[in-house]
């Protein structure tokens, strides 16, 4: 009996087993024929919203055929930049950004220190032209905004955040720099661009008491005036003509970030016609030399600046806000030249003339005064010096109209009997009212940036 139960129960067990199995293949064919009708198209993709019509939301799929996915449309993104971020950035270079996508609406990325220009934008290419260029030697910070739009496969994506660039503009140029302090008189030159706007001139002709201006096509130095005169026969008249240039100041831009601070074209002449021999030999255009550290100096004490002679950042701000304000050198040009050989004195020429004279004292064996040109870098009107002499001994003495130009030596005032021989400790000594003379000129004579020449042979041209 009890084998005869077994085997009823076994054999219910294996009657169950064919039912479970017919249920479980009439699934699989259920669910792979939904699936074949789901790939048709039969079926609406789940969460998809139906247009009018029943068309479904084509940007909720991307692929084709039965590989279609469901995914989102990728962010804008930055493909390349150029010049490369945290890179040197040349003062008058363009800077140019690459997205992903070509752009959907117009951008303004926004430059820190802010600089004139404009932006162009074509496809997916955006680039900045500076107007003039940047400030030398500063960081350059370039932001573009979030949410900046574009097309990608027929779908507007976007910037998700906003994006920086970072750049250090190269230090200027030398000869840049020249021109410019040229413009405003800080230098002994002229400089005339040979742009087009330079071969414009103003010609007025006067005949009686009629006058007029008009523009001339006549090209001449802008220190050169060309006068004619004709008479006309009729009426017994006589006509003057006179031609100028325009002035390269007056061609600067009125706006200071949109002034050029990359060398222009043209040429650098010698506003005198009779230059001191080493005042000429010192010269060097577009490389630094002392001439044109005197002339920054001489620009830092006018502009309330550290008189270091140094084309920093702050010198070139204010050198690009002179020219647009035409803020010129309120002194001449002005150079001493003191000679060490036979009797000794001091000349001042000043805008092309020798402007004064007057015996000097130089340094005896020992404490020579050395020879060469410096600019003046320090200036008191009195103070007590202090120092060793040659023989050892220490001296601390009231001195007057002081302005050292070589490390501890200066042209200052010192009461002596008499002058025109080595007498001094190094220093240029000069009697105390002529001494005051210069320094209290309103020509500067010997202010901040003046070069002193000191020579071993004869002062001249």
């Amino acid at each position: 009996m009890a084998s005869a139960h077994r085997k009823k129960s076994g054999n219910n067990k294996r009657d169950a087993h064919p039912r479970r199995a017919v249920l479980g293949g009439s699934a699989l064919a259920v669910a792979g024929l939904m699936a074949a009708l789901a790939a048709c198209g039969a079926l609406p993709t789940p969460g998809a919203a139906a247009h009018p019509g029943g068309s479904e939301k084509a940007s909720t799929t991307t692929g084709t055929g039965s590989g279609a996915t469901s995914t989102a449309p990728a962010a804008l993104t930055v493909a390349s930049v150029n010049p490369a971020p945290s890179g040197s950035l040349s003062t008058d270079g363009a800077i140019t950004i690459d997205f992903s996508a070509p752009l959907a609406t117009p951008v303004q990325p926004k430059l820190e220190p802010p600089v004139a220009g404009h932006w162009t934008q074509s496809g997916a290419k955006l680039t900045f032209h500076p107007t003039g260029g940047y400030i030398p030697s500063t960081d350059e910070v370039v932001t573009v905004p979030q949410g900046v739009k574009a097309i990608e496969g027929g779908r507007a994506v976007a910037l998700s955040s906003s994006y920086q660039l970072h750049y250090k503009v190269a230090t200027g140029s030398y000869l840049r720099l020249q021109e410019l302090l040229s413009e405003l008189h800080y230098l002994p030159f002229d400089f005339q661009p040979s742009t087009p706007a330079s071969a414009a001139a103003y010609t007025t002709k006067t005949s009686g008491s009629s006058s007029t201006t008009a523009a001339s096509t006549t090209t001449a130095a802008s220190t050169t005036v060309a006068k004619t005169s004709t008479t006309t026969a009729a009426a017994s008249t006589t006509t003057t003509s006179t031609t100028t240039t325009v002035p390269a100041l007056d061609q600067e831009p009125r706006q200071a970030d949109a002034i050029s601070t990359s060398p222009q074209p043209g040429t650098l002449s010698w506003a005198y016609p009779n230059i001191p021999h080493d005042l000429a030999a010192a010269w060097v255009p577009g490389q630094a030399n002392v001439l044109t550290k005197g002339a920054v100096m001489a620009f830092e004490a006018d502009n309330g600046l550290a008189v270091d002679g140094i084309p920093g950042i702050r010198v070139w701000k204010a050198l690009l806000a002179d020219v647009a304000a035409r803020k010129v050198d309120p002194h001449p040009y002005n150079f001493l030249m003191v000679n060490e050989t036979g009797t000794e004195y001091l000349k001042v020429w000043s805008a092309g003339k020798f402007v004064f004279t007057t015996l000097a004292n130089t340094g005896v064996p020992g404490a020579v005064t050395p020879p060469g040109l410096y600019p003046v870098y320090l200036r008191y009107a009195h103070q007590i010096m202090r120092g060793t002499n040659v023989n050892g001994t220490k001296y601390a003495v009231p001195v007057s109209w002081v302005s050292y130009f070589y490390e501890g030596d200066a042209v200052h005032g010192y009461p002596r009997a008499n002058y025109g021989f080595p007498q001094s400790n190094g220093c240029v000594e000069l009697p105390i009212s002529n001494a005051g003379t210069l320094w209290s000129s309103s020509q500067g004579y010997d202010s901040y940036g003046v070069l002193v020449d000191v020579s071993s042979g004869p002062v001249g041209t």
